[in-house]
């Protein structure tokens, strides 16, 4: 299975975008730890972009970021959407109504409580029908939506565009699932190099064990990973940012990975 990497967008902490986190990733910059400001999509008309949440504005932060230059109509983008969690701050919202004697759910929190909101906002700014899957793997949620995403160019010889992202929960429920800052990273995979292909992905499989794979030589990527079930994504990025070759493994599950082999495009 070859596949290129044709886009990519990331933001988290003191990651904010492609072009400045990849000098981060290569240590030609300093990582300095920032919380991401994520302003409202412009895709999404004025009532659509009151309505999302910090979440969905995530979301499509790093999805606008891996399209942008590609050559590409995003209307005929297929996509997979990846979050282990739901919308964090809808989620918390609706238990608290819930939790009241009067049970009064904002229609706007019911609006945006399915999983798959943030890929219905992404199709509307676009007016994208192709398909689209949201997919939910807990800390495994980056390889299992990239697992999936490979999966599609492989079989359908088109382009998927990969959207993982996470938000922390409010209070109280930061108690019960600890994500410590929001993050979000997308790759654009193709079935064809072109123009703006940076990596070429060879010889994926999963197994059980790391097979051989270096561990992060970034401090960014050791600090993160342990605290946000996107930055799973930078082990990735890392390989492509380098410009060598490379090898990598994503956690998939329990002693599971996805074993890739990343070179030039």
């Amino acid at each position: 299975m070859n596949i290129w990497i044709s886009g990519l967008g990331v933001e988290g902490p003191g990651l904010h975008g492609w072009k400045q986190a990849r000098q981060t990733l290569t240590g030609k910059a300093a990582w300095i730890f920032d919380e991401p400001e994520i302003a409202a999509p412009r895709i999404l008309s004025a009532r659509e972009r009151r309505r999302c949440s910090p979440t969905v504005r995530l979301a499509l932060r790093v999805a606008e970021e891996a399209v942008e230059q590609s050559p590409f109509e995003v209307s005929d983008l297929c996509s997979v959407f990846a979050n282990s969690t739901g919308d964090t701050h809808v989620v918390t919202r609706l238990l608290n109504q819930l939790s009241t004697s009067e049970k009064l759910v904002s229609p706007t929190d019911f609006h945006n409580s399915v999983h798959n909101a943030p890929a219905g906002y992404w199709t509307i700014g676009h007016g994208n029908k192709q398909p689209t899957t949201s997919i939910a793997a807990g800390r495994n949620t980056f390889g299992m939506g990239l697992l999936k995403a490979m999966v599609q160019v492989n079989a359908t010889k088109r382009p998927c565009l990969l959207v993982c992202y996470e938000h922390p929960f409010p209070p109280p429920l930061d108690a019960t699932y600890s994500i410590a800052f929001p993050m979000g990273a997308s790759i654009l995979l193709t079935p064809q190099p072109v123009a703006t292909s940076e990596a070429k992905i060879g010889h994926a499989a999963t197994d059980t064990k790391n097979n051989g794979a270096k561990l992060p030589n970034a401090n960014v990527i050791q600090e993160l990973l342990s605290k946000n079930p996107a930055a799973d994504s930078l082990l990735l990025l890392e390989c492509v940012a380098s410009s060598k070759p490379a090898r990598t493994s994503i956690p998939l599950g329990r002693n599971t990975f996805l074993s890739l082999e990343v070179t030039a495009p």
